[in-house]
């Protein structure tokens, strides 16, 4: 488990894989600990949020084959994982903080 948490207000916990996909969506390498200084959370948060959306055009499906939209549908994507943390990210930005994570 990785918390990422920043002086801004809020914390966000996710499984290793899913922190360490969501640590390479901002533009770092995937590690247990680390941090996004300051200067560096509003290129931080774009990225991610460019991460989000080539997420979704990968994902998105080519017909209209019922099954596996409901299959979609039961899945969390990378975009739902993302979010939280792109919601701590954008509170940082406002506060003027940095972002850290670890186990």
């Amino acid at each position: 488990m990785i918390r990422f948490t920043s002086p801004s207000g809020g914390e966000v916990s996710m499984l290793d894989a899913h922190a360490r996909s969501v640590i390479e969506g901002m533009g770092h390498a995937p590690s247990a600990r680390g941090a996004v200084a300051t200067a560096d959370v509003p290129e931080a948060l774009r990225r991610l949020r460019e991460s989000v959306g080539a997420s979704r055009a990968a994902s998105a499906p080519a017909g209209g084959d019922a099954d596996h939209e409901e299959e979609e549908r039961q899945q969390v994507d990378f975009a739902r994982r993302a979010f939280p943390l792109i919601a701590l990210l954008e509170r940082a930005a406002e506060g003027k903080q940095p972002v850290l994570w670890g186990v």
